[in-house]
Protein backbone atom coordinates (compact mmCIF):
# COMPACT_ATOMS: atom_id res chain seq x y z
CA UNK A 1 0.00 0.00 0.00
CA UNK A 2 1.27 3.59 -0.73
CA UNK A 3 0.32 6.40 1.15
CA UNK A 4 0.25 10.08 -0.19
CA UNK A 5 -0.44 12.56 2.26
CA UNK A 6 -3.34 11.04 3.88
CA UNK A 7 -4.79 9.43 0.82
CA UNK A 8 -4.41 5.48 0.98
CA UNK A 9 -3.60 3.97 -2.58
CA UNK A 10 -4.87 0.29 -2.43
CA UNK A 11 -5.76 -2.46 -4.96
CA UNK A 12 -6.61 -0.75 -8.20
CA UNK A 13 -5.00 2.52 -7.07
CA UNK A 14 -1.93 1.73 -6.48
CA UNK A 15 1.17 1.34 -8.70
CA UNK A 16 2.33 -2.19 -9.60
CA UNK A 17 5.58 -0.87 -9.15
CA UNK A 18 7.76 2.07 -7.46
CA UNK A 19 11.40 2.61 -8.65
CA UNK A 20 13.98 3.79 -6.11
CA UNK A 21 17.67 4.18 -6.03
CA UNK A 22 19.18 6.60 -8.42
CA UNK A 23 22.20 7.44 -10.13
CA UNK A 24 26.49 7.86 -9.51
CA UNK A 25 27.40 10.72 -12.03
CA UNK A 26 31.08 9.67 -13.00
CA UNK A 27 33.04 12.28 -15.06
CA UNK A 28 35.66 10.24 -17.05
CA UNK A 29 38.81 12.11 -18.39
CA UNK A 30 41.21 10.20 -20.73
CA UNK A 31 44.94 10.87 -20.61
CA UNK A 32 47.80 10.94 -22.55
CA UNK A 33 49.10 7.80 -22.91
CA UNK A 34 46.28 5.55 -22.85
CA UNK A 35 45.77 6.31 -18.93
CA UNK A 36 41.94 6.91 -17.58
CA UNK A 37 41.00 9.71 -14.59
CA UNK A 38 36.92 8.26 -13.07
CA UNK A 39 36.01 11.51 -10.82
CA UNK A 40 32.40 10.54 -9.26
CA UNK A 41 30.23 13.99 -9.22
CA UNK A 42 27.12 12.98 -7.47
CA UNK A 43 24.23 10.61 -6.91
CA UNK A 44 21.10 11.55 -8.20
CA UNK A 45 18.40 9.89 -7.21
CA UNK A 46 15.34 8.63 -8.83
CA UNK A 47 13.14 11.81 -8.76
CA UNK A 48 10.08 11.00 -11.11
CA UNK A 49 6.90 8.80 -10.17
CA UNK A 50 4.04 8.05 -12.71
CA UNK A 51 1.55 5.80 -13.03
CA UNK A 52 -2.64 4.96 -14.21
CA UNK A 53 -4.63 3.89 -11.28
CA UNK A 54 -8.87 3.22 -10.08
CA UNK A 55 -10.35 4.52 -7.31
CA UNK A 56 -13.31 2.58 -6.58
CA UNK A 57 -15.97 2.46 -4.14
CA UNK A 58 -18.06 4.85 -2.18
CA UNK A 59 -14.61 7.15 -1.28
CA UNK A 60 -13.36 7.61 -4.77
CA UNK A 61 -14.19 11.03 -5.63
CA UNK A 62 -13.34 11.95 -2.46
CA UNK A 63 -9.65 10.61 -2.37
CA UNK A 64 -8.98 12.61 -5.92
CA UNK A 65 -9.92 15.54 -4.66
CA UNK A 66 -7.10 15.78 -1.87
CA UNK A 67 -5.05 14.43 -4.47
CA UNK A 68 -6.11 17.32 -6.71
CA UNK A 69 -5.52 19.80 -3.83
CA UNK A 70 -2.03 18.43 -2.93
CA UNK A 71 -1.44 19.48 -6.50
CA UNK A 72 -2.99 22.82 -6.07
CA UNK A 73 -1.31 23.60 -3.18
CA UNK A 74 2.38 23.64 -4.71
CA UNK A 75 3.38 22.12 -1.30
CA UNK A 76 4.98 18.79 -0.95
CA UNK A 77 3.40 15.49 1.13
CA UNK A 78 4.68 12.66 2.79
CA UNK A 79 4.96 9.61 0.91
CA UNK A 80 4.97 6.56 2.26
CA UNK A 81 5.15 2.49 1.60
CA UNK A 82 6.58 -0.42 3.05
CA UNK A 83 9.72 0.67 5.24
CA UNK A 84 10.56 4.15 2.84
CA UNK A 85 9.56 7.86 3.42
CA UNK A 86 10.08 10.71 1.54
CA UNK A 87 8.19 13.75 0.06
CA UNK A 88 7.15 14.77 -3.07
CA UNK A 89 5.10 16.60 -5.09
CA UNK A 90 1.93 15.80 -6.88
CA UNK A 91 3.11 17.49 -10.20
CA UNK A 92 -0.08 16.19 -11.72
CA UNK A 93 -3.68 14.27 -11.34
CA UNK A 94 -6.24 13.98 -13.93
CA UNK A 95 -9.32 11.82 -14.16
CA UNK A 96 -9.34 9.64 -17.45
CA UNK A 97 -13.18 8.42 -17.27
CA UNK A 98 -15.65 9.49 -14.23
CA UNK A 99 -18.63 7.45 -12.92
CA UNK A 100 -20.34 6.72 -9.97
CA UNK A 101 -17.67 5.10 -6.76
CA UNK A 102 -15.55 4.41 -9.94
CA UNK A 103 -12.88 7.15 -11.15
CA UNK A 104 -9.60 6.26 -13.29
CA UNK A 105 -7.00 8.74 -13.27
CA UNK A 106 -3.17 9.19 -14.24
CA UNK A 107 -0.89 10.77 -11.63
CA UNK A 108 3.04 11.74 -11.56
CA UNK A 109 5.25 13.18 -8.75
CA UNK A 110 8.34 14.68 -7.89
CA UNK A 111 10.51 13.92 -5.20
CA UNK A 112 11.81 17.01 -3.17
CA UNK A 113 15.17 16.30 -2.11
CA UNK A 114 14.77 19.11 0.18
CA UNK A 115 12.52 17.62 3.01
CA UNK A 116 13.93 14.87 5.12
CA UNK A 117 11.55 12.13 6.90
CA UNK A 118 12.72 12.22 10.79
CA UNK A 119 13.01 8.99 12.34
CA UNK A 120 10.63 8.23 15.17
CA UNK A 121 11.29 4.81 15.85
CA UNK A 122 12.43 3.52 18.80
CA UNK A 123 13.76 0.35 19.54
CA UNK A 124 11.02 -1.32 21.20
CA UNK A 125 8.65 -0.74 18.11
CA UNK A 126 11.34 -1.71 15.51
CA UNK A 127 11.34 -4.71 18.10
CA UNK A 128 8.25 -6.14 17.85
CA UNK A 129 8.20 -4.82 14.04
CA UNK A 130 10.45 -7.63 13.49
CA UNK A 131 8.84 -10.19 15.55
CA UNK A 132 5.55 -9.74 14.00
CA UNK A 133 7.29 -9.78 10.46
CA UNK A 134 8.84 -13.20 11.78
CA UNK A 135 5.50 -14.31 12.39
CA UNK A 136 4.07 -13.32 9.40
CA UNK A 137 6.74 -15.26 7.30
CA UNK A 138 6.45 -18.11 9.38
CA UNK A 139 2.66 -18.40 8.13
CA UNK A 140 3.49 -17.68 4.69
CA UNK A 141 5.98 -20.31 4.74
CA UNK A 142 3.73 -22.78 6.22
CA UNK A 143 0.50 -21.59 3.54
CA UNK A 144 3.63 -22.34 0.87
CA UNK A 145 4.43 -25.53 2.12
CA UNK A 146 0.69 -26.79 2.14
CA UNK A 147 -0.63 -24.93 -1.08
CA UNK A 148 2.64 -26.93 -2.82
CA UNK A 149 1.06 -30.14 -1.28
CA UNK A 150 -2.44 -29.15 -2.82
CA UNK A 151 -1.01 -28.20 -5.82
CA UNK A 152 0.94 -32.01 -6.16
CA UNK A 153 -2.05 -33.43 -4.85
CA UNK A 154 -4.58 -31.78 -7.76
CA UNK A 155 -3.42 -29.73 -10.81
CA UNK A 156 -5.00 -26.31 -11.13
CA UNK A 157 -7.25 -25.16 -13.63
CA UNK A 158 -6.00 -22.36 -16.07
CA UNK A 159 -7.31 -20.04 -18.55
CA UNK A 160 -6.27 -18.02 -21.18
CA UNK A 161 -6.99 -14.37 -21.01
CA UNK A 162 -6.10 -12.19 -24.27
CA UNK A 163 -4.83 -8.68 -23.07
CA UNK A 164 -7.27 -5.78 -24.50
CA UNK A 165 -6.33 -2.21 -24.96
CA UNK A 166 -6.05 -0.50 -21.22
CA UNK A 167 -5.32 -3.59 -18.90
CA UNK A 168 -2.85 -3.93 -16.16
CA UNK A 169 -1.90 -7.23 -14.41
CA UNK A 170 -3.54 -5.62 -11.39
CA UNK A 171 -7.08 -5.20 -13.26
CA UNK A 172 -7.16 -8.93 -14.41
CA UNK A 173 -6.44 -10.13 -11.20
CA UNK A 174 -9.33 -8.12 -9.70
CA UNK A 175 -11.29 -9.51 -12.54
CA UNK A 176 -10.20 -13.60 -11.91
CA UNK A 177 -9.23 -13.19 -8.43
CA UNK A 178 -11.48 -10.39 -7.10
CA UNK A 179 -8.25 -8.81 -5.52
CA UNK A 180 -5.86 -6.63 -7.47
CA UNK A 181 -3.12 -7.61 -5.31
CA UNK A 182 -2.76 -11.17 -6.34
CA UNK A 183 -1.08 -9.48 -9.90
CA UNK A 184 2.02 -11.74 -8.82
CA UNK A 185 0.51 -14.88 -9.05
CA UNK A 186 -0.19 -14.03 -12.87
CA UNK A 187 3.12 -12.36 -13.82
CA UNK A 188 5.06 -15.34 -12.41
CA UNK A 189 3.27 -17.58 -14.34
CA UNK A 190 3.72 -15.57 -17.71
CA UNK A 191 7.66 -14.00 -16.88
CA UNK A 192 8.50 -15.29 -19.87
CA UNK A 193 6.18 -13.32 -21.94
CA UNK A 194 5.94 -10.52 -19.89
CA UNK A 195 9.55 -9.85 -19.20
CA UNK A 196 11.02 -7.91 -16.49
CA UNK A 197 8.60 -5.24 -16.56
CA UNK A 198 5.12 -6.46 -14.97
CA UNK A 199 4.03 -2.74 -16.01
CA UNK A 200 4.33 -3.63 -19.57
CA UNK A 201 1.77 -6.14 -20.96
CA UNK A 202 0.52 -5.62 -24.38
CA UNK A 203 -2.76 -5.75 -26.53
CA UNK A 204 -3.24 -8.67 -27.75
CA UNK A 205 -1.08 -10.64 -25.32
CA UNK A 206 -2.13 -14.04 -24.22
CA UNK A 207 -1.99 -14.56 -20.49
CA UNK A 208 -2.26 -17.94 -18.30
CA UNK A 209 -4.57 -17.32 -15.80
CA UNK A 210 -3.86 -20.03 -12.69
CA UNK A 211 -7.07 -20.73 -11.07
Amino acid sequence: MLIIGDVKMTGLAAPENFPLGGEQVIATHKLPGGGVINQPRGFFPVLEYGWEGTFDGPDAHQKFAKLEKYCQSGESVQVSFHTFSFYCFVQKIEPLWVRKDWLDFTINLKRDPSKTVASTKTSATNAQKTSTASMVAAKRLISSVVSRQTIQQKKPKKIIHVVVKGETLRKIAQKYYKDPDEFEKIYQENKAVIGNNPNKIKEGMKLVIPL
